[in-house]
């Protein structure tokens, strides 16, 4: 395997270590989120509305943009230079 080959494998792996990690802390976040509601004593109902409302509709939208053939695959985008989640 040529050194490029390998520095290019290497760096996919740590943008993909990268965005896991991003989720993890993002998901961690939902979770507190969601640790709050229930102290505050909001009735599990509330608590499933909002979840669905921060988690499940963007979603939906996305499978409904990805159902018009607009997304194609997931993957990095790049621009002026940085590197973005896609």
């Amino acid at each position: 395997m040529s050194d490029a080959r390998i520095a290019s494998t290497k760096e996919g792996l740590e943008a993909q270590r990268l965005t896991l990690e991003n989720q993890r802390l993002a998901n961690g976040v939902i979770a507190e989120r969601i640790e709050i509601l229930k102290k505050a004593g909001l009735p599990d109902p509330v608590i499933a509305s909002y979840v669905n409302q921060l988690v499940y509709v963007p979603l939906e939208k996305l499978g409904g943009v990805q159902d018009r053939g607009l997304i194609i695959e997931a993957g990095e985008i790049r621009e002026s230079g940085r590197h973005l989640a896609a």
